[in-house]
């Protein structure tokens, strides 16, 4: 195809967007395990298909309550619809630490429903490192922090990092893919 320099910007925003819909059409993770492409290829094809689906999904609730919230929205769904959601969300953190007896049997849950079908979405309501929880603002230091060893807000963010990596670990060796959502609402007002 030859293009003229007298196209309009109209024209090209259509050449745009059809370059990146074939860029989204067929995703590529490096190094991704096959099951992990073949979610993605999934998720990336339901802009193709033209019989008017939805892929839907429920957040389960936030750490320990997402057993509750499992039974309660997931199972409450299908028991009055006689259909499950595609994907269940489920979070391993909030308001403050990750709790390993919580994070595996969130991750319980989440092999059922793998196992069954279902995909599965991660994510983490981390606690402040500088001290207090998630809604904490008041108490936050230099992110630098962070990434330097000998402090406590370094040991506190390493501690959780440790524990959810435990947590993914858990899931990825036992062929769960997941689609992970790390501070996915660290730009509200309320997140430290």
């Amino acid at each position: 195809m030859k293009f003229k320099m007298s196209m309009s910007g109209v024209s090209l925003l259509v050449i745009a967007g059809l370059m990146l819909n074939i860029f989204v059409l067929t995703p590529k993770i490096l190094g991704a395990s096959t099951k992990s492409q073949e979610v993605l290829n999934y998720i990336a094809s339901l802009n193709a298909k033209t019989s008017n689906q939805v892929l839907s999904g429920q957040q389960t609730g936030d750490a320990a309550g997402g057993l509750s919230g499992y039974k309660q929205f997931v199972e409450g769904l299908y028991q009055k619809t006689g259909k499950w959601v595609a994907m269940i969300g489920i979070d391993y953190s909030y308001p403050d630490e990750v709790v390993p007896s919580t994070v595996s049997s969130l991750n319980q849950m989440a092999i059922k429903y793998w196992k069954a079908g279902g995909l599965i979405t991660i994510s983490a309501h981390m606690g402040n490192p500088w001290g207090g929880d998630v809604r904490n603002q008041t108490n936050i230091g230099n992110y630098n922090d962070l990434l330097t060893p000998g402090n406590a807000a370094y040991n506190a963010w390493m501690s959780d990092l440790s524990k959810i990596a435990d947590g993914l670990t858990e899931l990825r060796d036992k062929g769960v893919v997941v689609l992970w959502r790390p501070l996915h609402e660290m730009n509200g007002g309320w997140f430290w």
